[in-house]
């Protein structure tokens, strides 16, 4: 849920608000696909290729924020922000998947709830800010 509403509604917010050039939506669109999938695959991994994979599904995202803060206007950080939040899967579950965070419940559902949640607020966000431009 997280990959497949998280990274298009983002690019596109990305895109729209200040990423001019085609080559870097295209470059921010990769990586986060590449954050999504490092989170899939904690799911098979052990050792370091699990470590290296948290790694991934953390500091991909932000590294595309910070590397298309520059381009934005201030009022654009907002919208971007707003898209942002359906990112937070990304950031969360590496964390909450060896801890207690998660309190008894099935980790799917865990992960299908946050990434609604986080997906349909960014989204519910999105279009209020887009309405008022």
């Amino acid at each position: 849920m997280d990959g497949q509403v998280g990274v298009p509604l983002t690019v596109l917010i990305l895109a729209t608000m200040g990423i001019r050039c085609y080559k870097e939506v295209a470059i921010v669109f990769l990586v986060l696909s590449a954050a999504v999938n490092s989170l899939w695959l904690q799911g098979i991994l052990k050792g370091s290729a699990l470590y290296l994979s948290k790694l991934l599904s953390v500091g991909l995202p932000l590294v595309c924020i910070s590397m298309t803060r520059d381009q934005l206007l201030g009022w654009e950080h907002i919208t971007v922000f707003f898209a942002a939040i359906s990112l937070a899967p990304l950031l969360i579950m590496p964390v909450a998947v060896n801890s207690d965070a998660i309190g008894g419940m099935d980790l799917d559902k865990f992960q299908l709830r946050l990434g609604s949640l986080c997906g349909s607020g960014a989204l519910f966000a999105t279009i209020v800010n887009l309405a008022l431009l």
